[in-house]
């Protein structure tokens, strides 16, 4: 799980599972594992248990390792027409005819699609998009462009 954006306004759910096994928690992973619902935002959960955000992204990443936990994509803003219509304009000015091939192969890299792709995932999105730009002026020109879109979102 990618979690260098802003997760703040994430939700995540805790995951039943039968054949668990063993597993070891420390206090603040179980702290965590009590206060989620459900329908808690990220940033209501550091609220309440008063740990700060680098502390829940590592909460979170061995919460996921060991498969207690994930992301309800149900509550997760996603990206709009808009952003992938400009998304392709600018990608198009950058390397042509393929962008639409590049933007749909590096959706479905990441495991989702046009209709579900979350907001917080839109900086890795550009980021590998951008890699397959083969003019290193043209691919400055849309991370710029690209990263004024993103601050909009």
């Amino acid at each position: 799980m990618d979690l260098s954006g802003n997760i703040s306004n994430l939700v995540f759910k805790k995951k039943v599972k039968s054949d668990i096994g063993e597993v070891s928690l420390d206090s603040q992973m179980l702290k965590f594992l009590m206060a989620l619902d459900g329908k808690r935002k990220v940033q209501d959960i550091i609220r309440v248990l008063n740990i700060d955000i680098s502390t829940i992204k590592e909460i979170l990443i061995r919460l996921e390792n060991l498969n207690l936990i994930e992301l309800d994509l149900n509550s997760v803003e996603c990206i709009d027409n808009s952003f992938y219509e400009y998304l392709l304009e600018e990608l198009a000015l950058a390397i042509g005819p393929m962008a639409e091939i590049i933007i749909d192969e590096e959706i479905k890299a990441l495991d989702f699609d046009r209709n579900n792709f979350p907001v917080f995932r839109a900086p890795e999105l550009i980021e590998n998009i951008s890699d397959s730009i083969p003019r290193n002026d043209k691919k400055i020109k849309f991370q710029q462009n690209m990263l004024v879109k993103l601050k909009n979102l």
